[in-house]
């Protein structure tokens, strides 16, 4: 699967929601997206969580998934045209 990275959204040590201070990345990645969908509308788009190494691999695997949510819910919400 081809991918871009498009900007990364930093969370706090053992924290999943998006920070205020990273609202703004929130803009570029769905303007991005928007591009993308306009002359592809059937694209698909993955989003990725990642942690440190500190904790078991089944807390920072759970960790990154709900980081990856919390930045989908986060588009979502902000940008509903791109999910709707």
């Amino acid at each position: 699967m081809p991918s871009i990275e498009i900007d990364n959204i930093h969370f706090g040590f053992n924290e999943s929601f998006v920070r205020e201070e990273e609202v703004e990345k929130l803009d570029r990645i769905a303007e991005v997206i928007e591009k993308i969908l306009a002359a592809h509308p059937g694209e698909v788009f993955m989003i990725a969580g990642h942690t440190d190494a500190v904790g078991s691999d089944a807390y920072n695997l759970n960790l990154s998934r709900e980081r990856a949510v919390a930045v989908k819910k986060a588009l979502f919400d902000a940008f509903q045209p791109l999910g709707a």
